[in-house]
C-alpha cells in the first residue's frame, strides 16, 4: 500500500480544523476518502447556509411577498 502524499496530509490537516473527525488512515485510498466525503458534506452545508441568506435577504429587501 502506498502512504498518503504530503500535499493531502496538509489539507487533512486543515480540514480538521473545522470539522469534529479526525483522519485515522494511512494510504492514498483512506486519505483521498477522507477528503472526497468531508468535501461533500462541507458543500452540502455551504449550499444551504448560501440558500437560506439569499432567502433572508431578499426578504430584508422587500423582494419576497409571503404567502401566509
Amino acid at each position: 500500500m502506498i502512504r498518503a502524499t504530503e500535499k493531502q496530509l496538509r489539507l487533512i490537516g486543515r480540514m480538521e480544523q473545522y470539522i469534529s473527525e479526525r483522519y485515522t488512515g494511512n494510504t492514498i485510498k483512506e486519505a483521498s476518502e477522507f477528503i472526497t466525503n468531508h468535501t461533500k458534506k462541507r458543500k452540502k452545508w455551504l449550499t444551504n447556509q448560501m440558500f437560506y441568506m439569499m432567502i433572508f435577504t431578499m426578504k430584508k429587501a422587500g423582494n419576497i411577498v409571503e404567502k401566509y
